[in-house]
C-alpha cells in the first residue's frame, strides 16, 4: 500500500519487487490493514475518506 499514491501494490518476498497491483479508488491515509484468509479478502482502515 502506498498512502503518497493511493495504490496497492504486492510484494515478491524471494526479490522485495513491488509491482502495481492498481489505484485504491480513493484519497487514503491508512492506518490500519487486515487480510481475511478464509475468504481472500484485504481489508483498510482509512482516516480521510472514512472508509473501511
Amino acid at each position: 500500500m502506498s498512502g503518497q499514491t493511493d495504490s496497492l501494490y504486492t510484494i515478491n518476498t524471494a526479490t522485495g519487487a513491488a509491482t502495481l497491483v492498481g489505484s485504491l479508488g480513493i484519497n487514503t491515509s491508512f492506518n490500519g490493514l487486515a487480510y481475511h484468509a478464509d475468504t481472500g479478502e484485504l481489508y483498510l482502515a482509512d482516516t480521510v475518506s472514512e472508509s473501511l
